[in-house]
Order: structure tokens, then sequence, then C-alpha cells
């Protein structure tokens, strides 16, 4: 379980399962395997993932353009499909919380596609 303050900042929080801890390790390997030049932080000296939210998607749900504040997440947030492939959308947001028919070709968008694992 978690704790959530005030902003949703996590005060308390039970250790992940083994089976996402494991998972968060890989990612972390493959991210300290690679050059990242517009990091703001060393993704060497990132610690080990905390969090993790699980979400299922049916069909085409979207889950729509947000903000992850560093306040509450840190430097990384990474992204893992399971069963599917999907594509994660990064980039400057209107706020409006829908994904806009071609919103993955705006030139302030970063498409990121995952395979299923």
């Amino acid at each position: 379980g978690v704790t959530l303050g005030e902003g949703y900042k996590v005060l308390r929080s039970e250790p992940l399962p083994p089976v996402l801890a494991a998972l968060g390790e890989k990612v972390l390997a493959h991210v300290r395997g690679r050059p990242w030049p517009f990091a703001c932080l060393d993704p060497a000296e990132q610690p080990p993932f905390g969090q993790c939210y699980v979400q299922r998607y049916a069909g085409r749900q979207s889950l729509g353009f947000h903000f992850d504040h560093r306040r509450e997440y840190d430097e990384m947030i990474a992204g893992v499909s399971v069963g599917a492939p999907a594509t994660l959308l990064l980039g400057a947001t209107s706020g409006a919380g829908g994904v806009r028919e071609g919103a993955a070709r705006a030139p302030n968008v970063q498409c990121v596609h995952l395979p299923p694992r």
C-alpha cells in the first residue's frame, strides 16, 4: 500500500513486489547503458525505482496527455507494455487531456514505441 499526502506526494509506501523490483532493475540497466544528452541528472546515479503504477487499457483506450511533476516523481519515469505494443507520446501539453489526431507528428512530441514484454 501507499500513503499519499498533499499534491500526491508519497509519504509512506511498502516495498515493490519482487517481480516489479526486478523489472525496475532491468529498466535502470537499460538506461545506464545508453547516453542521454537531454537528461537533467546523471542516469548512472539514479536510485532504484520505489513506485509503480499499473494500468490496464482495453482496445484503443488512452491515458491522454498529462503532466508528471518532478517533485512527486523525481527524474525518471519509465513505461513498460505487457502483452501488446504501445506508444508513449512525450512532450508539451495544452492540458486538454485527450490525444488529438496527429499528435504524434507534432514538433514538440517525441514518440516512444513500446514492444510487448
